[in-house]
């Protein structure tokens, strides 16, 4: 009988967990839906941006910049509060003097 309680008890959270895990799949479903709404405006903003771009460049092509002058750009991505705070332990070494300066310059 303890056998056949346990394996019950057992089927019981499985049925729980799928059903977490399947309410999980359908709110992850709804946020692609909600977020693919926006994917064509964003598209068309990108496409607008462009074309302004390549028309102010046509009639003004002196102010790109020399390309041998080229400034490297670095972007740290954070997920998580108090990021600017932990960000020299996430950088490599070969980075932490950039991160460094990305810090003193972005006290918060």
């Amino acid at each position: 009988m303890t056998r056949r309680n346990k394996v019950q008890s057992h089927r019981h959270s499985l049925d729980e967990i799928r059903n977490i895990m399947n309410s999980m799949k359908t709110l992850a479903y709804m946020e692609t839906r909600k977020l693919s709404r926006f994917l064509d405006a964003q598209h068309a903003v990108v496409r607008s941006i462009e074309t302004v771009a390549a028309d102010l460049l046509g009639f003004h092509p002196e102010i790109l910049p020399d390309t041998n002058q080229a400034t490297p750009v670095y972007i740290l991505i954070g997920s998580e509060r108090g990021f600017w705070a932990t960000s020299t332990a996430l950088c490599s070494r070969r980075w932490i003097p950039y991160c460094r300066w990305i810090l003193r310059a972005n006290q918060c």
